[in-house]
């Protein structure tokens, strides 16, 4: 970004962007458990300045609203909700159909490699991150600084205060977030009960990565003052041969409790477990003939449950698929391997399918000391389906999903441990306008 000479032109050369999406989904349960669908629309609209003596503003505005759904309904034999349905709108109030949110609102700096940026912003991390997959993503609040020399070395490092969970209206403190979304169980069973009853001063993230040529080996911390530390590396390794591609990662997490884990009363803790650890393998050829396949296998140890909340973005393991996580177990082990195939047309139009399948083998839904969700152990089928306009992925874009899960682990004939969990298919139309 070139800079101007005067703050007037800052402001007059600022550049408008943003998107309009529109968003169908519907999830078809196991018969008689009830079935869900909805309709949004909504977007982003962003102004950023140009650079004066380095300094730059940015504001986005982000709105989502109901076409028509019915979401409102519950679920007569378990009285539950739509999980991924009400995602479009709000998640703390089923009855809010309408949501405009600020969610950018920052003042940047930039000299040489360094910015630095204060106030609302959106991140990409490894789980703190903004999980684009309903109407509006997660976003934050605080300070963030980067650094890249371009070479073979990037940092990154902030402090954050606030967090704008996706699908929810409003920004929370870092403690507070947490609980937005459903809570799971105790490891003794009973229900989480950690919604606004955490404490903590905000969270720390700390970032380095190293690359060269061949290889990369990255590591980030997230330190969640009095409640938990995450610590995450990931490496890989490339090579061409044959006119293929062939790359080799390695991931690996390291979590600990904080103090009491948030609360010092143990039924309205958040972590529990003084330790969780997990590791992940991959593998990944890409073809001359724009194919892609990969092999993957994530693996958390029976050391304690991998906690990490769903309210603060996806999280990036290798075996991830959208519409599930591993996020709540322990002793857990998963494999999956997709293929992908991209397609060039004319004018500049291109497409992209990807086929999915995994199996995501957990502990017993009534092991609750390492199953926080009771979740079934189960499989996966995936098939996304993207259309570009353009080949800089703005004008128009849509994608189609279809999710598909079935149970591998005992149901108990329990609603519970069925609905939106498995025997279930989950169907997504996205059309996106970029500008």
């Amino acid at each position: 970004m070139a800079q101007s000479d005067s703050l007037f032109n800052a402001i007059s050369k600022g550049k408008v962007s943003g998107y309009w999406r529109s968003f169908l989904m519907a999830t078809d349960n196991q018969a008689p458990l009830q079935d869900w669908n909805a309709i949004a629309t909504g977007g982003l609209l962003k102004y950023e300045s140009g650079l004066f003596n380095g300094f730059s503003i940015g504001v986005g505005f982000y709105y989502t609203m109901d076409i028509h759904s019915n979401i409102s309904q519950k679920d007569t034999s378990t009285n539950k909700y739509s999980r991924y349905e009400l995602g479009l709108y709000d998640f703390n109030d089923p009855d809010n159909r309408e949501i405009p949110l600020l969610g950018e609102a920052y003042i940047s700096y930039k000299k040489n490699n360094h910015q630095i940026k204060f106030g609302r912003f959106k991140l990409k991390t490894p789980f703190l991150n903004p999980e684009d997959g309903r109407m509006i993503p997660t976003l934050e609040q605080g300070f963030w600084y980067q650094f890249n020399n371009k070479k073979n070395i990037s940092t990154e490092f902030g402090w954050l205060t606030h967090i704008g969970t996706r699908s929810t209206s409003e920004f929370q403190t870092i403690a507070n977030s947490i609980g937005s979304y459903p809570q799971g169980l105790n490891t003794d069973g009973t229900k989480g009960n950690y919604k606004g009853n955490l404490t903590s001063k905000g969270m720390g993230v700390v970032s380095i990565c190293y690359f060269q040529k061949n290889w990369m080996i990255k590591v980030w911390n997230y330190y969640v003052e009095n409640i938990f530390n995450s610590s995450f590396l990931e490496t890989s390794y490339l090579f061409e041969q044959d006119q293929l591609t062939h790359k080799f990662l390695f991931q690996y997490l390291n979590q600990n409790k904080l103090k009491n884990g948030g609360n010092n009363n143990a039924e309205e803790t958040y972590f529990f477990d003084k330790n969780a650890q997990l590791f992940g393998l991959k593998y990944q050829t890409i073809t001359s003939g724009k194919w892609t396949f990969s092999a993957n296998w994530n693996y958390i140890t029976d050391h304690g449950r991998f906690q990490f909340p769903r309210e603060w973005g996806r999280e990036s393991l290798f075996v991830f698929q959208k519409r599930e996580r591993l996020e709540g177990m322990a002793d857990s082990h998963a494999w999956m391997v997709d293929i992908q195939k991209n397609f060039s047309f004319k004018k500049d139009n291109s497409m992209v399918v990807k086929l999915g399948y995994g199996q995501y083998f957990r502990p017993d839904a009534k092991n609750f000391a390492q199953n926080k969700y009771a979740m079934p152990a189960n499989d996966q089928l995936n098939l996304d389906i993207f259309y570009f306009s353009k080949p800089n992925k703005t004008g128009l874009i849509v994608e189609g999903l279809i999710a598909f899960k079935s149970p591998l682990g005992n149901t108990y004939n329990n609603p519970n441990l069925v609905l939106n969990k498995v025997n279930m298919v989950n169907y997504n139309l996205v059309v996106n306008y970029v500008f």
